[in-house]
């Protein structure tokens, strides 16, 4: 394990400023917030929730939040709308066009609320224990329980679960030990499930990094040993499967900053690369579209954007109506522009710019309006697919990524030859 993560928010910049994608996956107690007194204490700094919400709107990048609190829980405490969450450690996602819950756990959903129920009404007769309900598990705190009446509180869960029956899987946390149904699911399975989704969503290719700070987490550093960046967060007093090792979480936040930072200039620097690549085009066609919607001249239209086609861009001109006049190729797939983005230029008389994700792909999109004498005649469209354009950069990351990935994958196997 490395124990230096400075190069990773470049890394990473570059990564996404030169096409390809990322899937930015963390923990929330211990690596988003400190761990605290009262789990009810644990809020997000506001400088952090900014640096997600900033990667979340980023083009090509998804962030999701896998914690064992409970999924709504979750949610509310990050409240980021474009952020995966996945709650009781991972038993429950959701987000952006994602909707799971374990089947299994679902079916064990009454036995746990049973065993919630015991543990409640025991909860009063022993100071300092507090039980933490949850839609799929439930979590017993004793922080604040004295060591003699830890003895008690084991004897009051043990009794909870051989009374209400059923099979239970129990987590030993930071100060709590959380019920959870009998079902072969972790943190782990649960990241990569994300990843299979966000590998069919996000462009290709696509970079995942995951970090916590909990024994639980080890399952994700595992599983994703030559998948991913793995992070683990806290001091060295265990060993761990994770490629790098930052101390706290003021370090977490100081690396998201940096990747926030780094993605967004990377992103800026490609968004003004292809800004100046489609207003080039744009300005080449105007004339000879103009000319050709005065005369209402379709083969010369076609003939025009055929001579300025490009592999890896489309090129159309629309009329008054935002009715499609001219296409080169004819073969380009899918229609990133729509049609108010024509209709936007047209009657606003400015340019439309904006990413647009589609068939796994970023595209650029530049719609101009052609005027003459001050009115509108139509408008030109120009899209530039980002990942082709960004081919040889991205080529260079990929090759760099894939022998990051399996540099992590030797160091991993070393260190579990040498335990």
């Amino acid at each position: 394990m490395r124990e230096t993560s400075a190069h990773i928010p470049e890394w990473l910049g570059d990564w996404v400023g030169g096409g390809g994608s990322l899937l930015l996956m963390t923990d929330y107690d211990g690596t988003l917030t400190p761990i605290v007194n009262d789990p009810e204490d644990a809020c997000l700094a506001d400088e952090v929730r900014e640096r997600l919400r900033a990667l979340a709107r980023t083009p090509g990048v998804r962030v999701a939040v896998i914690s064992g609190r409970d999924l709504e829980d979750l949610r509310e405490r990050v409240a980021v709308p474009e952020l995966i969450y996945a709650g009781c450690h991972g038993l429950e996602i959701s987000g952006p066009n994602l909707s799971f819950s374990h089947p299994d756990a679902e079916a064990q959903q009454d036995a746990v609320h049973a065993v919630s129920m015991a543990l409640c009404m025991g909860a009063p007769f022993i100071e300092g224990m507090r039980v933490e309900p949850k839609r799929l598990g439930v979590a017993v705190h004793y922080r604040h329980v004295a060591a003699a009446g830890r003895q008690e509180l084991e004897t009051v869960l043990a009794r909870s679960l051989h009374r209400k029956g059923g099979q239970f899987k129990l987590i030993h946390g930071h100060k709590v030990i959380e019920v959870l149904p009998q079902v072969s699911w972790n943190k782990g399975l649960c990241a990569l499930w994300i990843r299979d989704r966000m590998m069919i969503e996000l462009p290709a290719p696509m970079i995942v990094f995951y970090m916590g700070d909990d024994w639980t987490d080890e399952y994700a550093f595992e599983i994703l040993v030559g998948k991913a960046v793995t992070v683990r967060v806290g001091e060295a007093h265990e060993p761990s499967k994770a490629d790098y090792r930052i101390s706290g979480v003021h370090e977490v936040e100081r690396l998201l900053t940096n990747i926030a930072s780094e993605v967004s200039d990377e992103r800026q620097r490609l968004r003004q690369e292809l800004e100046r690549r489609a207003s080039l085009l744009g300005e080449g066609l105007q004339d000879g579209v103009e000319a050709a919607l005065s005369r209402n001249s379709r083969p010369a239209l076609e003939r025009l954007l055929k001579r300025f086609g490009r592999p890896g861009q489309r090129l159309a001109v629309y009329d008054t109506k935002a009715s499609l006049v001219a296409l080169a190729p004819e073969s380009f797939v899918p229609r990133p522009e729509t049609a108010s983005d024509v209709t936007a230029a047209i009657t606003s008389g400015s340019v439309q710019q904006v990413f647009r994700q589609m068939s796994g792909r970023t595209f650029y999109v530049y719609v101009m309006p052609v005027p003459r004498e001050e009115k509108p005649l139509g408008a030109v469209a120009v899209v530039l697919d980002a990942s082709y354009l960004a081919e040889a950069e991205q080529a260079v990351w990929r090759e760099n990524g894939i022998r990051f990935l399996v540099l992590g994958a030797i160091l991993s196997l070393i260190a579990f030859l040498v335990v």
